[in-house]
């Protein structure tokens, strides 16, 4: 073994070589380490990488890469195997955090009662919270990755065209100010115009737009007749 293994498992190598492999990992982790051993002592498989958790001298806990491989050498290559451990504490931190983070916004879009929707540079649609999909009478599935023009803002109140150059929502991808809207016409699924006020926000990365968020309130609902041009 090397000095860094003794240092990130805050051992000296006579007490490390005085213990078993699973003794330094929490419980919970050695089915995992045990099965790992096992796949390449049937030799399913001549090397693994896991992620474990390592229980260290001072009682916390730290994620390590578990990396084993058979020894180069044939003769003795069922006896012995190589183990390389990489910590990896910082990185699962920073992943835990991220998890989180997208976790607290995924609540967030799902209970808010405005409609928020997400656009990629094309104006098509890469995320669309519950509030929205069913304003609009879609399903989520339904209006992910789909144009936003086209689906839910092709037309004027008339029912005639509605060119998405003159589109003050989509406006923003261009020009990458906020705009705010207020009693502008979207179009339900089933071809019923709805008023709604909203907001346009440019997504920049540096000096690029790279989309928009776009938050919407209905105001109210407009029931046309025979809609000239539909909802796609």
């Amino acid at each position: 073994m090397n000095n860094k293994l003794c240092e990130i498992a805050a051992l000296t190598q006579q007490q490390i070589k005085e213990i078993n492999l699973k003794d330094l990992l929490f419980s919970d982790d050695i089915p995992l380490c045990i099965s790992a051993f096992d796949e390449i002592r049937s030799r399913e498989k001549s090397s693994v990488s896991i992620q474990l958790r390592l229980l260290c001298a001072n009682g916390t806990l730290k994620w390590i890469q578990l990396s084993l491989s058979q020894k180069p050498n044939k003769v003795e290559r069922d006896k012995y195997l190589v183990a390389v451990i990489d910590d990896i504490d910082e990185y699962k931190k920073l992943e835990e955090k991220t998890l989180q983070a997208q976790h607290q916004k995924e609540l967030i879009l799902n209970i808010a009662g405005d409609g928020i929707i997400g656009l990629d540079n094309h104006a098509n649609h890469t995320f669309v919270n519950p509030a929205a999909a069913e304003m609009l009478g879609y399903t989520i599935e339904e209006m992910l990755n789909k144009n936003s023009h086209q689906l839910w803002n092709h037309s004027r109140l008339d029912g005639s065209e509605f060119p998405e150059s003159e589109c003050p929502i989509t406006d923003v991808l261009e020009h990458g100010k906020v705009h705010h809207g207020k009693q502008e016409t979207i179009w339900h699924k089933n071809g019923t115009a709805l008023k709604v006020n909203f907001i346009s926000t440019p997504i920049e990365e540096g000096e690029i737009i790279t989309g928009a968020v776009v938050v919407f309130h209905h105001v109210s609902r407009s029931k046309i007749t025979e809609p000239t041009h539909p909802a796609s």
